[in-house]
């Protein structure tokens, strides 16, 4: 079983830093570099400068970065900018947005998960008490990540797990955690941040000893899949084993031997995985294009060029069953539904060297962000995969995806909570 805890966070206090919205970012696998400066001139206190601090001149390796995102902390937490809550706390947060489709609503709680002391490896693998990990990581983004936790002792970007009922009835009522998180806020006023494009946040800080451990037992129950920050969760497990070995923990629950957690609970009707939307810098009609992917194994099958040919090559490869299938728009407006003519994987699309596309923050149906995404006057070859199911996302193989097919929509920002691995 596993063990969720509790922490004493670390919040902007609201009346130094303004509009909560002002100083919270996108996660940072979705920060380019012109990103990164909009929200560095947005407010000085950004928790981008947490998150992805930026190159300066001089820089020879990620250890100056993570040095000054070390001195932010540090200055942040003494100018009380950031405050301590004076109790530990779950926060359970509720992001709420209108639609096309109505009003839609999911619940979270950001907490720590406690790693097992009995395994130092910091491989992918899991064990029964662990999380599943079935996103293949970024070495290179784990390492960052590493230093960065290592120099400034802090965690600012929770990583993202579903959930799952253990359950075999559905009459348990604690294995229903909406309506436990739900309950336990009931009567509470929270904390809001209203973003640009209308996505609601709302956080409550639950104190209360009783509700913390129905909270903590209710997740322990739960079947745990990490979807989004793999590479935070094996930088701050490879932290937490170094810290074993050098015999720098301080007792029972040490933070160090923790990560900051967002658990979702994956029988939402209002959670969704967005399709892997992708681009290619070549630039293909549609013969070119099919004629590039037959000769690499492909077969294509012309879908057309009317307004909403992208959705309906979308639908036809999310309908086939048999064989692993993915939308193609080339330049000249043209849709294509391809597969592998052998049954083979499309996992990379290496023939078209594609480069992911990210999805903005919005309140538009991912129909909508795609038809207006393919009709674009001017445009690389786009390719959409279909969108793997919660269901299927859970059921993954260790390894097996990729940190692009599992975007859970909404994110949430990073800098509503942060900890600190000294409290």
């Amino acid at each position: 079983m596993v063990q969720v805890l509790p922490l004493s966070g670390w919040r902007f206090d609201l009346s130094q830093v303004g509009a909560l919205s002002e100083v919270l970012a996108p996660n940072c696998r979705a920060m380019s570099e012109d990103l990164q400066r909009t929200l560095y001139r947005q407010h000085p206190c950004n928790v981008v400068r947490l998150i992805s601090n930026r190159e300066e001149p001089g820089d020879v390796s990620v250890s100056e970065r993570a040095q000054r995102a070390d001195d932010f902390f540090r200055l942040w937490r003494k100018e009380g900018i950031l405050v301590p809550e004076h109790d530990l706390a779950f926060y359970v947060i509720e992001t709420t947005y209108e639609s096309v489709e109505g009003r839609k609503s999911l619940w979270s709680v950001v907490g720590r998960l406690e790693f097992s002391a009995s395994r130092d490896s910091a491989s992918a693998g899991s064990s029964n008490n662990e999380p599943s990990l079935p996103v293949v990581p970024c070495e290179n983004e784990t390492q960052r990540l590493l230093e960065l936790r290592q120099v400034t002792r802090g965690d600012f970007s929770p990583v993202v797990i579903l959930a799952s009922s253990t359950a075999s009835t559905d009459d348990e009522a604690e294995t229903d955690l909406c309506e436990l998180l739900e309950k336990a806020v009931r009567q509470m006023t929270p904390t809001e941040c209203l973003t640009d494009s209308g996505i609601r946040h709302q956080l409550w800080p639950v104190m209360n000893v009783s509700l913390r451990n129905q909270i903590s037992h209710a997740f322990a129950s739960s079947n745990l899949t990490v979807v989004d920050g793999t590479e935070y969760y094996l930088a701050a497990k490879q932290h937490a084993a170094d810290c074993r070995r050098s015999s720098a923990t301080s007792g029972e629950h040490d933070a160090t031997q923790t990560v900051l957690v967002r658990l979702i609970p994956a029988e939402q009707p209002d959670l969704v995985v967005l399709p892997d939307l992708r681009k290619s810098s070549q630039r293909l009609t549609a013969d070119q294009l099919t004629t590039q992917l037959t000769a690499a194994g492909y077969q294509c099958q012309r879908v057309g060029d009317e307004p909403y040919a992208c959705l309906d090559a979308l639908e036809l490869a999310a309908l086939n069953e048999q064989q692993p299938c993915f939308a193609v728009g080339s330049t000249d407006g043209i849709w294509h539904l391809a597969f592998r003519s052998d049954n083979g994987t499309i996992s990379e699309i290496a023939e078209l060297e594609t480069e992911p596309i990210y999805w903005p923050e919005t309140t538009e149906s991912s129909a909508d962000v795609l038809q207006r995404l393919a009709n674009k006057a001017t445009r690389d070859v786009m390719v959409v995969r279909p969108a793997r199911s919660v269901n299927d996302v859970i059921r993954a193989e260790v390894g097996t995806l990729t940190r692009h097919e599992t975007q859970i929509a909404p994110a949430l920002p990073s800098g509503l909570v942060l900890s600190s691995l000294d409290r």
